[in-house]
């Protein structure tokens, strides 16, 4: 058999393999700290015969939620109208950090 056919073969499953293990990885971070963290991501939960477990299939991430975009608009805003920020430029986006309003 050909070299390289045998190994995209194992290169295919390797990958598998892998993405699988990041996958089992993740939701273990996910199920251990239980508050909201946009960076690691959230499973959807509920209740199924009567036990509260996972019932989503992926991990998520609030890539543009609305409550994400809300704050954006809102924190921007108030940096805008901050009266010791210079009033020309672009500076204004460099102060206000909103993630920390999203935990």
């Amino acid at each position: 058999m050909e070299k390289s056919k045998r190994f995209r073969k194992d290169r295919r499953c390797y990958r598998r393999m892998m993405t699988k293990h990041k996958d089992q990885r993740l939701r273990r971070m996910i199920r251990q700290e239980r508050r909201y963290d946009p960076y690691r991501g959230y499973i959807d939960w509920d209740f199924a015969d009567g036990v509260w477990q996972e019932t989503g299939k992926y991990i998520k991430y609030p890539k543009n939620s609305n409550r994400q975009q809300y704050l954006k608009k809102l924190s921007s805003h108030r940096v805008r109208r901050y009266p010791f920020l210079p009033p020309k430029g672009n500076h204004y986006r460099r102060v206000f950090d909103y993630w920390w309003e999203l935990d």
